[in-house]
């Protein structure tokens, strides 16, 4: 039998009992070729990674089990890529 889960923060605040995730859209810088981490530095949890096996500059990986809907990887994004989704997707290949 396993734990039961606690409420994330989001959830707690708003009274939703199952938060949206994090989603990239085209517009993240990565598919224009330019290096940006702004969101993987903002994320508390390791829900968002840059992986660098993606050329030519790498892009945002998603982990959906380790998203907690805070939003704090959404301020920093300057292109406004990162929205809040029901279902959680990568950044898109260049």
């Amino acid at each position: 039998m396993s734990a039961p889960q606690m409420p994330t923060r989001r959830a707690f605040l708003t009274g939703r009992p199952r938060p949206p995730r994090i989603a990239l859209t085209g517009r993240c810088l990565l598919v224009a070729g330019i290096s940006c981490r702004l969101c993987t530095d903002a994320c508390p949890t390791p829900a968002l990674r840059f992986d660098l096996t993606a050329r030519p500059v790498g892009a945002i990986r998603i982990d959906p089990t380790a998203c907690t809907a805070c939003g704090d990887c959404l301020p920093p994004c300057p292109t406004r890529a990162l929205t809040l989704t029901p279902e959680a997707t990568s950044c898109p290949a260049p």
